[in-house]
């Protein structure tokens, strides 16, 4: 077994793109203040403020994260709020970053990793800073059940995606800077 990069427990998770490995008390206060970290920089949930949780593969953790949001921060959780939290991912940005580049369009239409307004909603993405296999470790490490269908984009993009995080780990993060850097 290995050891985590931190302390000497046992390693529940090897951060190729960074050489570490880290034990469930050193990767759950990554994961969360990365979290943290996401919802300061991308768009601040306000005090008394509804916020609704969007469906999909990770909307269990990222109910969890926003209730242990809910200790810091008084707001109510509620379907149907002009705010509404999406549980996208790192791996998600980084196929829809591609999938925009390879579609036949006249303009490039890339993500956003901050806030944005769409039909009067506010809408946010806190897990975008988190890779899918991270997020599922996170999950099980907290007993919470994560979808296993495939997200809305094509396969072929994930499973490329997944190929190039094995080969050069940190791929996702590459790409999402690279989107940041475009979108100035």
């Amino acid at each position: 077994m290995e050891k985590c990069s931190h302390c000497n427990k046992t390693a529940v998770i090897v951060l190729g793109y960074v050489g570490k490995r880290q034990c469930r008390e050193h990767f759950m206060e990554m994961f969360e203040k990365r979290f943290m970290r996401t919802i300061r920089e991308n768009g601040e949930i306000k005090k008394g403020e509804t916020v609704s949780i969007a469906d999909g593969n990770y909307s269990k953790v990222l109910e969890y994260l926003m209730k242990k949001l809910q200790m810091r921060i008084p707001f109510t959780i509620a379907k149907n709020a002009k705010t509404v939290v999406f549980p996208y991912s790192a791996d998600d940005i980084a196929a829809q970053t591609l999938e925009a580049f390879m579609k036949p369009a006249k303009k490039i239409q890339l993500p956003s990793l901050k806030e944005e307004h769409i039909n009067g909603k506010r809408c946010l993405k806190p897990l975008t800073r988190a890779p899918k296999n991270e997020i599922t470790v996170y999950a099980k490490l907290n007993g919470i059940r994560v979808k296993k269908k495939k997200n809305r984009l094509g396969m072929e993009i994930d499973e490329h995606i997944e190929m190039m995080e094995k080969k050069y780990p940190g791929s996702v993060f590459k790409i999402i800077s690279s989107l940041r850097y475009l979108k100035g």
